[in-house]
């Protein structure tokens, strides 16, 4: 009875469904780049499924869930990429800013893909787009872009310790338009601080 009642605890307290989906992501990553060698900018797929877990009111995945999903997909990134091997006690990456955009729901026990992959880099961060592409019918439900920045050490040094004749995909429109909102947000929250 008293292991019933801690393991309760230990469920209410902790995210227990997140930790172990981590666990997995990060052990599947593993076997994964052993047995497939990738370049940095090749895409990474990670499948999902909308459990009655990931549902909102409207029986469609919460916003939320797409933010979490991302994290473990770009954790599958950063493994699958070899870019991660880089990061020691010295370097962090950290989520700088987000942007999702909503195109369709995701319904319950619809599957799913999220193709993540590094759209470019410059000298504080890596910025990353990821694709939900439902798979009954290729279609992109959602896309989020985040900016992942990095603390310690350099974006491009870190790449040239996996690749070092690499260099960043140029900007594209899109990012270049985030960028500049991003860039205003910050401004604005600077004067007012």
């Amino acid at each position: 009875m008293f292991a019933i009642v801690c393991l309760l605890v230990v469920y209410i307290l902790f995210d227990v469904n997140y930790i172990v989906r981590l666990i997995f992501v990060v052990i599947s990553s593993i076997i994964q780049r052993r047995i497939v060698k990738k370049n940095v900018l090749d895409p990474c797929v990670m499948d999902g499924i909308v459990l009655t877990t990931d549902l909102d009111a409207m029986f469609h995945m919460n916003n939320a869930r797409y933010l979490r999903e991302c994290d473990l997909a770009q954790t599958k990134l950063w493994l699958e990429s070899h870019v991660v091997e880089t990061i020691g006690q010295r370097f962090q990456v950290t989520n700088a800013a987000s942007n999702i955009r909503f195109r369709r729901s995701l319904e319950f026990l619809t599957r799913y893909q999220i193709i993540s992959r590094f759209l470019h880099w410059d000298e504080k961060a890596f910025y990353i787009e990821q694709q939900f592409v439902r798979l009954s019918d290729g279609f992109v439900c959602a896309v989020n872009i985040c900016k992942q920045a990095t603390i310690g050490c350099t974006p491009s040094s870190m790449i040239k310790r996996v690749d070092e004749h690499l260099i960043s995909p140029p900007m594209t429109e899109e990012l270049r338009a985030l960028f500049a909102t991003w860039k205003l947000s910050s401004e604005r929250l600077r004067k007012s601080s």
